[in-house]
């Protein structure tokens, strides 16, 4: 009896296993929904748009590129006042931003639209869903959402991580398109868009509008895309062979403005005060930067190393500072 009990138990066990795991496999219905509401509101583009307003603005994409040119040359031969410096980095970011554009257009068809369907179907019930695929492809609906979409990439510009790149002229037209095709909606149609986008009509909002809901889950795609770029801009997603042809291009094109290059370690600066002390300065990675640590060496003259330091540049004066070098064999001195 024990037996034959135990193995009513299996098949009554593999029975609802069986019935349970198609459903389990089934995909989740509010995907098809998510999907058409992408598609329709061109959310992606808008989080694509409000995320590079971001990024332009975020310290550490413009810390990428200076870390890039000091890799390009040393903080003690150049910085920003270098006469070289401004041209070869604008020119650094054209070439960065050529990348971030084929790079953002093979990460939205790879990964970020499936996530965002995803996200968007996780995050809502099948009724919220079905009432904003309604207003989306509604005439009030469509032309909101490509007003803002617009309006977002006015703010944002084209210059990087943009999948249709456009004139900052380009933009506003299309802006001010944007905006005259929503003041010629019909009166009804300008009501639709209050009652979704202000009045307060969604019973799981809360206190918020359907579309002040939805920015929740807006908001959070673009914090994700931010940290995406801040990722690759530059970073380690970037192919060092990559960054190696530019750092090449770079040389080639600035050649004769770039300070003097040099197989040698480049150690730092060697200063002498009105005083006649002498002041080692040198810089070193520290802070996510290349230039983020300084630290500057005291020699007065009262210093019993004094003289040994100052033989290593032979005729520096007051007021002057030389780049120092060590060569393979350990000598240091203010020769390339």
């Amino acid at each position: 009896m024990p037996g034959t009990l135990l193995r009513y138990q299996a098949v009554f066990a593999a029975v609802l296993l069986a019935a349970w795991l198609p459903a389990f496999a089934q995909p989740d219905p509010r995907e098809e929904l998510a999907a058409r509401i992408i598609e329709a509101a061109r959310l992606e583009r808008l989080v694509l748009a409000e995320a590079r307003a971001k990024a332009r603005v975020d310290p550490k994409l413009e810390q990428a590129l200076d870390d890039e040119m000091y890799r390009l040359r040393g903080a003690a031969l150049w910085s920003a006042q270098h006469p070289a410096w401004a041209p070869a980095r604008n020119a650094l970011r054209e070439l960065a931003a050529r990348d971030s554009n084929e790079w953002i257009a093979q990460f939205e068809a790879a990964q970020a639209g499936k996530t965002g369907v995803r996200d968007l179907a996780g995050s809502y019930r099948r009724e919220y869903l079905a009432d904003l695929l309604a207003f989306a492809e509604s005439p009030g609906g469509a032309a909101y959402f490509a007003r803002r979409l617009a309006e977002a990439r006015v703010r944002a510009g084209e210059s990087i991580f943009s999948l249709e790149p456009a004139t900052p002229a380009q933009l506003e037209r299309l802006a001010a398109e944007a905006r005259k095709r929503f003041e010629a909606l019909p009166p009804a149609e300008k009501q639709r868009v209050k009652a979704y986008t202000v009045d307060i009509a969604c019973t799981q909002c809360g206190d918020k509008s359907n579309v002040q809901f939805l920015d929740i889950y807006l908001n959070d795609r673009i914090r994700w895309m931010v940290e995406m770029m801040a990722m690759h801009w530059l970073g380690d997603s970037t192919e060092y062979q990559k960054r190696d042809a530019w750092r090449a291009a770079l040389e080639a094109k600035f050649a004769t403005k770039l300070p003097v290059a040099s197989t040698k370690q480049l150690l730092g600066t060697l200063e002498m005060r009105p005083d006649a002390a002498l002041v080692f300065r040198f810089t070193f990675y520290a802070n996510n930067a290349v230039d983020g640590g300084k630290l500057a060496l005291e020699f007065p003259r009262s210093h019993p190393r004094y003289a040994e330091v100052l033989a290593l540049v032979p005729g520096l004066a007051a007021g002057q500072s030389r780049v120092l070098y060590r060569d393979r064999d350990g000598l240091i001195g203010d020769k390339p």
